[in-house]
């Protein structure tokens, strides 16, 4: 009989095993299990996304900015969120650093909606006056580039972090999670649409990047909560799956299933909790 209760996350943190053979969403419905920006480029009068409305009672104010892979860990935070009775604001942007090194391709539809929304953002979080902002994006933007030009961009994020401290935030980094970047397939889900889970677990040396969001808190002495065992436990294999507890863990190359997000929240409130 298949243990249904040692779903995802909870599997990977040892905390139990899930004995089961099948795993959820199949990959034909895995589109279906993405969250996506709420500042989204076709979304634009719906700016500022209010997940957990403020009310009476409410103990304290937070927000998410970033790219998609802060949206991407929207199920977990704002499930967290409600459970530590906080409201939730959602101000993340399809590919957007709210930095820039003069690097960006301005051509770009996407990149030119960040230069656009960037300045609003910032108006909201000093505006709203939240306790905590978390911030997270992904980190193969500045993460490959040549040594001084990440180091300009820790520069860059290490203003951007102080800026949200001085509206009297918190800020909260959530280190980016690992990507599939050993070539061997475009997608996970045409791996698993004809292998097995294990068959389709991919190179762990290549699954992390410099996070400049992660090095500039660490060097500001701001919180930065890593997952990432969660996602890709170090088991000595070299491997990362992509199949955990019967629940599929990615989307894409980069993004993972709200699925496998809703078993982080335990964790996340656990991890946060030496900065409340």
């Amino acid at each position: 009989e298949e243990n249904k209760t040692c779903l995802g996350a909870k599997t990977a943190a040892g905390d139990c095993t899930y004995s089961g053979t099948s795993y959820a969403p199949q990959p034909e419905a895995v589109l279906e299990s993405r969250s996506r920006t709420c500042w989204g480029l076709h979304d634009h009068e719906d700016a500022n996304c209010v997940l957990i409305k403020e009310k009476p009672g409410t103990i304290a104010k937070a927000a998410m900015i970033g790219d998609s892979h802060m949206s991407m860990l929207r199920p977990m935070v704002q499930a967290a969120a409600k459970e530590l009775g906080w409201s939730l604001d959602d101000h993340t942007v399809d590919t957007c650093e709210l930095v820039f090194d003069g690097s960006e391709d301005t051509s770009s539809v996407f990149v030119q909606g960040c230069i656009d929304e960037t300045p609003n953002i910032m108006a909201a979080l000093a505006q709203e006056h939240y306790d905590y902002v978390f911030l997270a994006s992904f980190s193969h933007h500045f993460g490959p580039k040549p040594d001084a030009e990440y180091q300009h961009a820790l520069q860059l994020k290490r203003g951007l972090l102080e800026q949200i401290a001085a509206t009297g935030a918190q800020p909260i980094i959530i280190r980016d999670t690992p990507s599939i970047n050993d070539g061997q397939y475009e997608n996970p889900n045409d791996c698993l649409s004809a292998k097995t889970p294990p068959e389709c677990a991919f190179a762990r040396d290549t699954a992390f990047m410099r996070d400049a969001n992660a090095d500039a808190a660490a060097e500001l002495g701001m919180p930065v909560l890593d997952m990432n065992d969660l996602i890709c436990p170090d088991d000595g294999s070299g491997r990362c799956p992509v199949v955990i507890g019967g629940v599929n863990i990615y989307v894409d190359l980069s993004h993972l299933t709200i699925a496998y997000v809703e078993t982080m929240t335990p964790y996340l409130i656990q991890r946060l909790e030496p900065y409340l």
